[in-house]
């Protein structure tokens, strides 16, 4: 195996493979692609994608730095479609209205 994958990067990977749980993760990456690749649901895929990208940006931050050149290339092209369709996350940043 690669140095890369040694240790708590090795680990962790195992469990997610042994748990079947990877089958979940790849299911909230593909689906959400798709819909970004048709054109539907953009702010709903954004959504969806950004929780996934996160946790691989602390993935690599925290365990695999050797993958934060791409995991930062797919960041900033997340950012270039949020920046698209920014106008439609406007509601989460306004404070809760009062009852």
């Amino acid at each position: 195996a690669p140095a890369a994958w040694a240790g708590s990067l090795a680990d962790f990977t195992r469990a997610l493979s042994v748990s079947h749980y990877d089958i979940a993760i790849g299911f909230f990456q593909v689906a959400p692609a798709i819909l970004l690749l048709l054109n539907r649901y953009v702010p709903f895929a954004l959504t969806v994608l950004a929780a996934m990208i996160v946790n691989i940006d602390l993935t690599h931050i925290t365990m695999a730095p050797s993958g934060l050149p791409l995991a930062a290339v797919v960041s900033i092209l997340w950012l270039l479609v949020f920046l698209r369709v920014r106008s439609n996350f406007s509601g989460i940043f306004e404070p809760a209205p009062q009852r």
